[in-house]
């Protein structure tokens, strides 16, 4: 009972401790917040949004094709993987960390995937974009494009180590595959994508705030401040770590944990497929360290030089006109608005 007890306790003493800092220090906890909006309307809307619309369109119209030869051969002998999950695979390794898993959570809803099948491609399907790791953390933070390409690549190999390792977890259970030869309703499926997109980016930039204020609020706690950071938020984790000059190796380990901000942003599509939280953790611990290992490996091949003047001060001032920002999140929860009402009355 006691061990029960516990959590619900260190939860109640954390949230107490959270009003208490939100209360004494305002000025701080709005900064933290106009810092996130700046990081949402900046970097994380403009190019994870369009990779959202695209990706929910894909997977709403293949319904019912039949498998490329190629993808499937690739797809079973790499991952022992079905061939509709090929697309789950590209852009989940290079479009952005939620992208991979709505688009397994929306395979595995429609039944063309296994619980099987979709928590092995969540072991390896959450991958930051390469806007992030060469244009956020290699060129603005780092000065140096071939720094973000080289921690980019070296996140790509050990998501790939992950997903080939997880083949041999394969339980031999097959999706059932429904050949359809009614024709795609196009604007439909265009029409629910911008929706579910709007939904999932309004949940994203929620995330980011909540963590952004968080974070801002850590910096009353010097000596756990750094620490706490790279472990709770990817981006605020990144930008302190070449502020303390962290060498390039430790970036891609807190890139490929990715964050609790990202991990709490995808917690909804982990509980639909049910993938056990510890084994995520785990999982996500294990690309940090792959990525790390051979972040080290490729900067021994490819030596990369990163000017010395970023690791005094912050690299990169993320700015922009709030109107922007504002008008953006507001025509999400427009459309996701009239989507609801549409949906109540059909």
């Amino acid at each position: 009972m006691k061990s029960k007890k516990l959590p619900v306790f260190l939860g109640m003493t954390g949230i107490s401790v959270f009003i208490l800092c939100l209360t004494v220090y305002p000025a701080l906890a709005s900064k933290g917040v106009r810092d996130a909006l700046n990081l949402c309307g900046q970097v994380m809307i403009p190019s994870l949004f369009p990779f959202m619309v695209i990706c929910s369109f894909i997977v709403k119209l293949n319904t019912g094709g039949r498998p490329a030869p190629v993808s499937k051969k690739v797809m079973g002998l790499l991952f022992r993987l079905p061939s509709n999950a090929l697309p789950v695979v590209l852009l989940g390794l290079t479009a952005g960390f939620p992208v991979g898993a709505a688009m397994t959570s929306q395979l595995f809803r429609e039944k063309r995937l296994t619980g099987n099948q979709a928590r092995r491609l969540m072991a390896f399907c959450v991958n930051c974009g390469p806007v992030f790791a060469l244009g956020t953390v290699g060129s603005a933070m780092l000065g140096s494009k071939k720094a973000g390409a080289i921690i980019f690549v070296s996140l790509l190999v050990s998501s790939l180590t992950i997903g080939f390792i997880s083949r041999f977890f394969d339980d031999g259970s097959n999706a059932e595959v429904c050949v359809s030869s009614e024709r795609p309703e196009y604007l439909k499926a265009m029409v629910s994508s911008v929706s579910d997109a709007s939904q999932a980016m309004l949940s994203v930039c929620a995330w980011i705030i909540f963590f952004g204020c968080i974070c801002s609020l850590l910096s009353l706690l010097p000596s756990v401040s750094l620490p706490l950071t790279c472990i709770f938020e990817v981006s605020s984790g990144c930008m302190e770590g070449v502020k303390h000059g962290f060498p390039i190796p430790l970036l891609a380990a807190i890139i490929g944990w990715a964050g609790i901000s990202v991990h709490c942003q995808i917690m909804p599509y982990l509980c639909a497929v049910g993938m056990p939280l510890p084994l995520f953790f785990s999982l996500r611990l294990l690309n940090g360290g792959l990525a790390a290992a051979v972040c080290s490996l490729l900067l021994k091949l490819f030596p990369c030089e990163i000017p010395a003047m970023l690791n005094s001060a912050y690299p990169v001032t993320l700015t922009c006109s709030a109107p922007p920002v504002a008008a953006g999140v507001i025509i999400m929860c427009s459309i996701l608005i009239l989507d609801l009402d549409i949906a109540r009355k059909v």
